[in-house]
């Protein structure tokens, strides 16, 4: 029978199993707290440990790159008490404008130019003119004496121009405008043939750098020069967007071969360009300059000078757009052709930085009204400037250098903007002409050292040949493809072969 005292006992065992199904809940609730406190910990031990390991491994960084230098030291100091000429040492030391690795580059590493050109003009007919030409120049001539022929050409005859009309407002005599025209010619078929030249007798880094520095001091006097043919003076602005907008251009062109080592040219590029420089020169010769001043559309409408300067302004955007698509990862024509180059990866947009400071420079002084005071000095000023910062990365081009954030060419622009704004110490007139000064000393001061160092770097003269064709230590092939446009289907064959030099000298010819 069920009595009271099973009654209690089942109680108890009741109550007994409650208390230890209390317990067991209580111990694994401790159990789960203990698992979260000791991960807590754990992690926290893990982050300490990372951050004493990250110390370490910088320290060790640190004490591996001092010794790295320590030995480099050493190491040229040795170099150094071995060397017996001037030329051995600039090499270890550095030249006057470039650094010792620079120098080493140039000296050791095989020269290589990648090109795509074929404009509609060259396709038509100069090209063919040009191969035609360049079987008549002798082999002893060396393509820098017709590059800076071609040049001197330019300045002498824009020159003739300039000094009847520095404001490019005044009225220029008929014969100006002949000789002009007939220079852009010569200068165009000269700076063609000295590439023609190169797989001739001598093709390294200083045709390069010769070729592309006298192209950026040709492009101010020949825009200005047309600039004066059409009187664009009495519109300053359209000027002076003209002259940005040229300079610009131009630099980018070597921006993008910056960064993907190779040169592109467009279906309407340069050539097209000259062209129209040799149209308008010719116009204004036959017609006058009065010309220029027609007024299209209506009686109120934009006059044909400043209509040819907006179209001009245009196209010069339209190619920097283009140079900066390909800079960013669009195909270049020879990607499109399967030549695979190696693009630049790091400090790819270095080269902006001198530009964009300059160019900054360029508008406030156009601003304080400098570009009024003497439209000649200043696109004089600023452009032997922007000549200077595009040299400078034609060399780094040459050598695998980096560009750096400020340059020498800049001191000048800074002072003139900052001359009227803030300090006042100049008459703007004074601080023009001082400004002219300093930036055509700073141009022609890097360019000669940059000769110097190239010379010394590449054991070669610059005006003659030191090593003619057939000597052991002749440069006359490089590595590279050059496509004119005719030669399409032969650096489609040799897209994929690894020797690639003898065919880059069936390219050009």
């Amino acid at each position: 029978m069920y009595t009271e005292s099973n009654a209690n006992t089942g109680a108890d065992s009741g109550s007994k199993s409650i208390v230890s199904n209390d317990n067991n809940i209580n111990n694994s609730s401790h159990k789960s707290v203990d698992k979260t406190s000791l991960n807590r910990q754990l992690s926290v031990n893990l982050d300490k440990m990372e951050k004493v390991l990250k110390v370490k491994a910088k320290r060790f960084k640190k004490s591996l790159n001092d010794f790295k230098e320590k030995v480099r030291i050493e190491a040229m100091e040795m170099e150094i008490n071995r060397c017996d000429d001037n030329k051995r040492l600039k090499q270890v030391l550095g030249g006057w404008a470039l650094g010792p690795k620079h120098m080493h580059h140039l000296a050791t590493k095989p020269y290589e130019y990648n090109a795509s050109a074929g404009s509609y003009l060259e396709l038509l007919f100069l090209q063919k003119f040009w191969i035609w030409l360049a079987q008549y120049i002798p082999i002893w001539m060396s393509p820098c004496v017709i590059t800076a022929t071609g040049l001197l050409i330019n300045i002498i005859t824009s020159i003739a121009v300039l000094c009847y009309a520095p404001d490019a407002r005044n009225e220029v005599p008929t014969w100006c405008f002949l000789i002009c025209a007939v220079g852009v010619f010569l200068y165009q078929t000269l700076d063609a043939l000295d590439g023609k030249q190169c797989y001739k007798v001598q093709c390294t880094q200083i045709e390069e750098v010769y070729d592309h520095g006298c192209d950026a001091v040709s492009t101010i006097f020949v825009t200005m020069a047309a600039a004066c043919a059409v009187q664009l003076g009495r519109t300053p602005e359209l000027l002076f967007l003209l002259f940005l907008s040229t300079m610009i251009a131009f630099f980018s062109t070597h921006w993008l071969c910056h960064v993907t080592h190779q040169m592109v040219f467009g279906r309407v590029d340069v050539s097209e360009g000259q062209w129209v420089m040799i149209i308008v020169h010719l116009c204004t010769a036959y017609w006058g300059q009065r010309i220029w001043h027609t007024t299209l559309f209506w009686d109120t409408g934009p006059q044909l000078s400043q209509l040819l300067a907006i179209l001009t302004i245009i196209s010069m955007s339209v190619t920097v757009v283009r140079n900066i698509s390909m800079i960013l990862g669009k195909k270049t024509p020879l990607d499109e052709m399967n030549v695979q180059l190696v693009r630049r990866t790091d400090n790819i947009w270095a080269p902006v930085v001198p530009i964009a400071i300059l160019t900054i420079f360029a508008v406030m002084s156009y601003s304080i009204g400098y570009f009024h005071v003497s439209p000649l000095l200043f696109i004089f000023t600023f452009g032997f400037a922007y000549a200077k910062v595009t040299i400078k990365l034609v060399m780094m081009n040459c050598c695998n250098g980096d560009m750096d954030y400020w340059d020498s060419s800049l001191t000048a622009p800074l002072l003139l903007a900052t001359n009227t704004r803030f300090l006042a110490l100049l008459h703007p007139k004074t601080a023009l002409l001082c400004a002219f000064v300093y930036s055509l000393m700073d141009l022609s001061r890097y360019f000669t050292y940059c000769s110097w160092d190239l010379r010394l770097a590449l054991d070669l003269n610059i005006f003659s040949i030191k090593y003619p064709v057939g000597h052991p230590k002749n440069r006359r092939q490089c590595l590279g493809y050059y496509v004119n446009g005719f030669n399409n289907d032969i650096v489609l064959n040799n897209s994929n072969n690894s020797n690639k030099t003898d065919s880059n000298s069936k390219l050009v010819v």
